[in-house]
């Protein structure tokens, strides 16, 4: 799968895989990766709405940021709500994985209005970063990722072609651009803003997630009154990739019950 279309977001080329009708469904991709990674997800979800799978800027074909703009949750949230300005989108499900999430949880918390729903995989309101990571990507970036980013992405029975599939996609990102962005995750804290999300909101985690364990989950439902928590049994961080039927079940259940299928 591809990027099949592209939007000018002011100085940014942003390219999404767009398919679907209906109510727009906006899936964020987390640290080092691009829209390919809800390959499992979005001809699912186009079956109930309007899905934008968009690669960030420096990601996948995106173009990057200004060079004068630095990089941030907080510039990552209002990129995508220029993205969907551009796209004439009055409202969304955010869909957002890792630090697709705390982008998510960004703009809900900046943009109530706008968010039907919110799905978040892998994340958390605070999102402490190993050092280790910084040090194996700045040494030997693909190491790093072969090595230390695989050991901790993956459960220990994912399939080897599903982690090779992840490590190939991670490898793509340009090394300024992954280090930048686990730098934005570490200094991400929306712990003091999280209890103001009302939106229906649908956490997804899997038990063996080491990147983002699963008491960060269990913080985001506790704070978010609205929220549900589903737990994916021998998953990893990369739950959308290792456990997609039960994934797409949740979030599919979760959608028909709190949205309306026709464009708001």
């Amino acid at each position: 799968m591809t990027a099949l279309s592209s939007v000018r977001v002011g100085s940014i080329n942003t390219s999404l895989y767009k398919e679907g009708a209906g109510q727009a469904i906006t899936m964020i991709h987390g640290a080092t990766y691009n829209h390919r990674l809800w390959t499992r997800q979005i001809h699912v979800l186009s079956s109930i709405g309007e899905v934008y799978a968009l690669d960030l800027p420096g990601h996948g074909a995106s173009s990057r940021f200004p060079a004068s703009q630095s990089v941030s949750i907080k510039s990552y949230a209002d990129h995508v709500h220029k993205f969907l300005t551009a796209m004439a989108c009055s409202s969304t499900v955010l869909v957002g994985h890792s630090m697709g999430g705390a982008i998510s949880i960004r703009y809900t918390v900046d943009h109530p209005g706008k968010v039907k729903a919110l799905i978040l995989v892998g994340t958390g309101a605070k999102l402490g970063v190993n050092p280790i990571i910084f040090e194996a990507l700045s040494a030997n970036y693909e190491q790093g990722i072969r090595v230390d980013i695989a050991a901790w992405a993956f459960a220990k029975t994912a399939e080897k072609s599903i982690i090779e599939e992840g490590i190939n996609e991670m490898l793509k990102c340009p090394k300024d651009i992954a280090i930048a962005d686990f730098k934005a995750c570490s200094e991400f804290d929306a712990r003091d803003s999280i209890s103001r999300i009302e939106t229906p909101t649908l956490i997804i985690v899997g038990d063996e997630d080491k990147l983002t364990p699963i008491k960060w989950s269990e913080y985001l439902q506790s704070k978010i009154r609205n929220s549900e928590i589903k737990i994916v049994k021998t998953a990893g961080h990369m739950v959308t990739a290792e456990k997609p039927d039960e994934v797409n079940e949740s979030i599919m259940s979760f959608l028909n019950r709190t949205i309306s299928q026709k464009r708001m």
